[in-house]
């Protein structure tokens, strides 16, 4: 308020399942703000969330909106509350806090619905305890890092795609105004797709069965963009990309781990359009129910196996319930012992976002997940 600019300001360490990020430390003469238990408030109870959207002035304004405690949410996956809240959560305003009719910190802001022009704000009392994770160096979220490389490969990539739904992924991080041209070549047909940062695809070729497929855009933004190369055949191959600028190579640590039944691990939508396939071990008719939560992502779910026609492709969005409605679950019977992928991407393309995927053995007169992937083509195009 008195006009000073903190500027250089670290990022001390992030947790991408709860969305939240600690910088500092900060010199600042300003007093400290406790942040108080505020999940006793009664609903009905007056908030008021403050914020700055908007920000596109060099010194903006806070702002003030008023609302009510209309209900409690629970994110249990990852054990926080959330209050819902008509105090609207404009742009920009994401990071700022609400507090009670005293003035009181009780809740950091994010996350809003804007069909139903609702707030859902998390509580102060169990986002304390990842800060408190945060600033030791610890990881609440079990994620790792997760940070983007920066070290830079030649112009020519060679790569193998081994599996179905199996990809690759680089970086292109180039000034604005820089021409980008690429080309994928392989005995067997290839696609890519180009993304920026915020999701949108920006370029998307696949239209040759052989023969090389080829594009190009020109970086209009500062931030980087993400090259995704998959083989639309299902068969192995090995393609060759050649790029007019730098490639950096990304890795994937979600990619081929082993999932069991009982089991629970975190996984994370690490770039725009990342596909997570996860090795699934099943007896044959063993039939076991697989759930993706997540409050970040909107988790498409679906379970393969090698040379699987598209009526054994089992899917699902948003039957699983959740923090936003958006989980998914799909309750699968195996038609025969082997392995199979189960494979989690978010049909929007945005990044990052954490999930977490459970296996657990289905209720004997639990319903079978019906829903095929070649029923979501109204065409006879191959997606």
């Amino acid at each position: 308020p008195d006009g000073s600019e903190l500027v250089d300001i670290p990022v001390k360490s992030w947790d991408l399942m709860a969305d939240l990020a600690v910088l500092g430390p900060i010199d600042v003469q300003a007093p400290a703000l406790e942040l108080i238990e505020g999940e006793g408030l009664a609903v009905g109870a007056e908030v008021f969330l403050i914020g700055y959207p908007g920000e596109v002035e060099a010194f903006p304004q806070p702002a003030i909106t008023r609302g009510l405690i209309s209900r409690y949410r629970e994110w249990e996956s990852v054990g926080i509350t959330y209050f819902q809240t008509d105090a609207t959560i404009a742009g920009g305003q994401s990071g700022g806090v609400l507090v009670s009719g005293g003035g009181e910190v009780i809740g950091v802001s994010g996350l809003m619905f804007s069909e139903a022009d609702f707030g859902l704000i998390a509580s102060s009392a169990d986002v304390m305890p990842r800060i408190r994770d945060l600033i030791s160096g610890r990881d609440p979220s079990g994620l790792g890092e997760r940070r983007i490389p920066t070290a830079r490969t030649g112009l020519h990539e060679s790569v193998s795609l081994r599996q179905d739904w199996d990809q690759r992924a680089f970086m292109i991080d180039e000034p604005v105004g820089t021409l980008i041209e690429v080309e994928v070549t392989g005995f067997l047909n290839s696609a890519f797709a180009i993304y920026d940062s915020l999701g949108i695809e920006v370029l998307f070729v696949d239209e040759h069965e052989t023969a090389p497929e080829s594009g190009s855009f020109t970086v209009e933004y500062p931030e980087p963009y993400f090259l995704v190369v998959w083989q639309s055949s299902q068969a192995v191959g090995h393609h060759t990309i050649d790029l007019s600028h730098n490639l950096i190579p990304l890795t994937d640590p979600d990619d081929e781990l082993t999932l069991e039944v009982g089991q629970q691990i975190v996984g994370n939508i690490d770039f725009p359009g990342d596909t997570d396939r996860f090795l699934l071990e099943l007896e044959y008719g063993e039939t076991v129910e697989v759930v993706a939560r997540s409050g970040l992502s909107d988790p498409f779910l679906l379970i393969d196996f090698p040379d699987a026609g598209g009526v054994e492709i089992i899917f699902d969005d948003d039957s699983g319930g959740g923090l936003f409605g958006l989980d998914s679950r799909i309750v699968y019977q195996a038609p025969f012992a082997g392995t199979f992928s189960v494979i989690i991407f978010d049909p929007d393309y945005l990044a990052p976002g954490g999930y977490v995927i459970s296996v657990e053995a289905a209720d004997q007169n639990a319903v079978l997940t019906s829903t095929t992937y070649d029923s979501l083509f109204d065409d006879e195009d191959d997606p």
